[in-house]
């Protein structure tokens, strides 16, 4: 029942005992309007060995069911078109084609003009890499049309006008997408939110996009990499990564504090809240879609064939430290989204 690609991945969910954190979040995503991958869950054997459950999930690629943004070919030069489709990715290099993970150039990434704290700099640890078309197959031409297109953005959002409606930020990018983004990221506390797996998009004639998310196993009061955020209360903000770990390789980009000081941003971000409080973030609904996938992977003895290959349960797998049985897992996300949700009610009207 997925729409017919060629392109597929298979997500092993080995650190994340729950096995569904990835699924829950892009479900919740694609509830309120804004497409992430859709999954399946399968179970591997090859060759007679038994590999466990996986998920089957859309790779994010530029196509009609999935980041449905315009066709680019290399020839694509002319005003009128070479505006869109742009798929990109603030990431690491591996995965990509390069051995190392901050292998950044010219040819594969547009560099930003500025810090993370949105003053104007040479060294940048903020890149942003061309995913489609691939950084083999973008043309120069485009390479500064989006380049350019970035710079204007940011240079419109560093700037004292900012929020102008004639020349601040808003000329460039959806701001509804940055929203959505904002709020999945920080109602699931993603640790690996804004500064890698973060993707982005741009349509022909349309401003910038925020989305698909993607890479959500360090969520749901999983534990990240960043030892100093681990130390704090369970509830803190992503966006405020660098203030915790700003030496880390891969920060947040200026862009959140900034927007966020626009009163306008935040008022429709408490808005946006307000209403997705409703139904698709209510606690009912969250649990209740936990639930479902829970209880559909009990029906099918997948956990319990997954977890006999997998003897990992009393282990520690960095950087998760819990130790437990599946449903001591589940109900830690159910715990922990629950305090979320009371957190970021209080929270969100101070921003």
């Amino acid at each position: 029942n997925l729409p017919r690609e060629e392109d597929w991945i298979l997500h092993g969910p080995y650190a994340d005992k729950s096995l569904i954190r990835n699924v829950i979040a892009y479900q919740v995503s694609n509830n309120i309007g804004k497409y992430a991958p859709k999954t399946q869950f399968v179970e591997v054997e090859i060759n007679g060995d038994f590999k466990g459950l996986y998920v089957l999930m859309e790779k994010i690629k530029r196509g009609k069911e999935r980041v449905n943004v315009s066709k680019l070919s290399a020839k694509t030069s002319a005003s009128d078109s070479i505006s869109g489709g742009y798929i990109l990715k603030i990431d690491k290099t591996v995965g990509s084609g390069f051995s190392n993970q901050d292998d950044y150039n010219k040819s594969n990434a547009i560099t930003s003009r500025y810090d993370q704290s949105g003053k104007i700099s040479k060294n940048s640890k903020i890149h942003i890499l061309y995913d489609y078309p691939k950084s083999e197959n973008i043309s120069e031409s485009q390479k500064d049309y989006i380049n350019n297109y970035v710079h204007l953005f940011e240079k419109a959002l560093a700037s004292s006008d900012f929020s102008d409606p004639k020349l601040g930020f808003r000329n460039y990018i959806d701001e509804d997408s940055f929203i959505d983004y904002f709020l999945l990221t920080e109602l699931f506390q993603n640790f690996d939110g804004y500064r890698i797996s973060t993707y982005l998009q741009k349509e022909r004639g349309d401003k910038l996009k925020m989305g698909p998310i993607w890479d959500f196993d360090l969520s749901l009061g999983s534990k990240g990499f960043c030892h100093n955020m681990n130390k704090e209360n369970q509830n803190f903000w992503i966006f405020e990564y660098n203030k915790y770990c700003g030496n880390d390789l891969w920060v947040v980009p200026f862009w959140w504090h900034r927007l966020l000081q626009d009163k306008l941003f935040v008022e429709k971000l408490n808005i946006r809240w307000n209403t997705l409080r409703q139904y698709e973030f209510s606690e009912v609904v969250l649990i209740q879609n936990i639930n479902n996938q829970v209880n559909y992977l009990k029906n099918t003895k997948a956990i319990e064939r997954n977890f006999d290959r997998w003897r990992i349960l009393n282990k520690r797998i960095e950087p998760n430290e819990t130790k437990g049985s599946h449903d001591q897992e589940v109900e830690l996300i159910k715990n922990w989204l629950k305090q979320r949700l009371i957190w970021m009610d209080k929270e969100l009207p101070k921003l």
